[in-house]
């Protein structure tokens, strides 16, 4: 439901208002959440690790930059509000904000979401060849630190107390 109001550019003021104080408040909870910090580290993995295939980390690069793309206007048009909630940061942790961060944080976010249209082609590269692949043979440095805590996991310890004392020679 709308309110009416008496212009066209009166309505449009309202609605991007709107949009922006939305804005502010997704962004507000994406920054508290602990999920940020996985979400950042999923993508980044997307876009640089060598553990996905090239097709992998192509998609998720193409994504992230074509998100950067949409992002340039986006970031351009929350400035105010982005700066705002630095200067609160800033007077309520003065050792962490950080205004760089805080005023491209709809870059680094649309960064991000874009990445994730790596994600169809890394659930393939998973379905078709992480899951068939056998795991890569361990060295002999691993094998002997994996027998090793084994043995700690697995073998009893009994507490042995000396009944007799040592013998001397």
């Amino acid at each position: 439901m709308t309110v009416p109001i008496a212009g066209t550019g009166d309505r449009r003021r309202v609605r991007l208002a709107g949009i922006g104080l939305a804005w502010v408040l997704t962004c507000g909870t994406l920054g508290s959440c602990e999920m940020v910090g996985r979400f950042v580290e999923y993508t980044d993995g997307l876009r640089n690790s060598e553990e996905h295939a090239a097709v992998v980390r192509g998609v998720a690069q193409v994504g992230g930059f074509l998100g950067l793309l949409v992002s340039v206007p986006l970031t351009t048009a929350a400035l105010p509000f982005t700066y705002l909630s630095y200067l609160v940061e800033n007077q309520i942790q003065p050792e962490e904000a950080d205004l760089v961060s805080r005023l491209l944080l709809p870059s680094f976010t649309l960064l991000g979401i874009g990445s994730l249209l790596g994600v169809p082609a890394d659930l393939v590269e998973v379905m078709l060849y992480k899951t068939w692949a056998p795991p890569e043979p361990m060295t002999k440095a691993e094998r002997e630190a994996f027998e090793q805590a084994l043995d700690e996991d697995t073998l009893p310890r009994y507490p042995v107390v000396p009944v007799l004392p040592m013998r001397r020679n």
